[in-house]
């Protein structure tokens, strides 16, 4: 499985985005602009599951973060 991590799993895929934005904006006496933005991110990734049946009995399996395939981010502005 690890050596599959640039497979194409878009299949059966389930996601979900949160997005929350803050604005404020002043202008006497001088300018200034603060935001705030925070976006969660998740999905279901159908390689990442077994039945532990068929493997032993096992439920759980740790794998090292970086060997976890991440969609790549785009961050664009309007």
């Amino acid at each position: 499985m690890l050596d599959e991590k640039f497979v194409l799993i878009a299949l059966n895929v389930n996601k979900k985005i949160t997005s929350i934005d803050s604005h404020f904006a002043k202008a006497e006496k001088g300018i200034f602009f603060i935001a705030n933005k925070i976006t969660a991110s998740e999905w279901w990734d159908n390689k990442l599951q077994w039945d532990p049946g068929e493997y032993g009995g096992v439920e759980t399996l740790y794998v090292p973060a970086e060997e976890i395939w991440l969609p790549d981010i785009v961050l664009y502005n309007k």
